[in-house]
């Protein structure tokens, strides 16, 4: 499991993996997301790299792939393929359930990627908490999306909790928004940024470009 705040790099590490497991003769990669957005990007971000790929959202996936033998819309999971799932802390628990019982049925390797501290599913969600406790996770702890350093700074506090720091819109546009101390900032670091918390996994030293 790889996990990350928006703009880590998540669905790049994603696809990396998936064209190192090409080159390593892998013939059969399949992705895929809760949403069609999360799976065209998903989608795209293969495409870019030269990865070979079925990708489709996991309602049509595991409706497709739950098809009999032979039915002209079914999706065959071939034995030692990939599963890429991103955004999977959006995948109902269901859907991740299932995404699990195909790799162990086929004897194929799945890589999830996702964020536990976004937005869970519409329906049963907590599936990648539940999974990043009992398991274990990678981290990519940067957000490097952004381009100013002050925008991680403010990303991390909002996924942490922190709502004040949405002011930061409101402020007269300048180099560093959140230069000024606040009240919000109390019990951070003291650069204003996310403090540092104990994780039940590893971190990924270098950022992901």
């Amino acid at each position: 499991m790889l996990t990350g705040p928006a703009g880590s790099g998540k669905t790049y590490t994603l696809a990396a993996a998936a064209l190192a497991a090409q080159q390593a003769g892998v013939r059969h990669i399949y992705g895929t997301a809760a949403s069609q957005a999360a799976r065209n990007v998903l989608a795209a971000k293969l495409a870019g790299m030269g990865v070979r790929a079925t990708v489709l959202n996991s309602t049509q996936f595991l409706d497709r792939a739950a098809k009999p033998p032979g039915d002209r819309y079914g999706l065959h999971v071939w034995p030692g393929s990939l599963i890429l799932v991103d955004e999977a802390s959006m995948l109902p628990a269901s859907h991740a359930a299932a995404m699990k019982r195909i790799a162990a049925r086929t004897g194929s390797k799945e890589i999830t990627a996702g964020d536990q501290e976004q937005l869970q599913a519409v329906q049963e969600g907590g599936a990648m908490g539940l999974q990043a406790r009992r398991h274990g996770f990678l981290q990519l702890a940067e957000p490097v999306r952004f381009t100013q350093q002050w925008e991680r700074d403010a990303s991390l506090r909002l996924r942490a909790g922190d709502a004040a720091v949405a002011d930061v819109c409101l402020r007269p546009a300048g180099p560093d928004p959140l230069r000024q101390p606040r009240r919000g900032d109390r019990g951070r670091g003291a650069d204003g940024g996310h403090p540092a918390r104990r994780q039940p996994g590893r971190h990924l030293d270098g950022a992901v470009a």
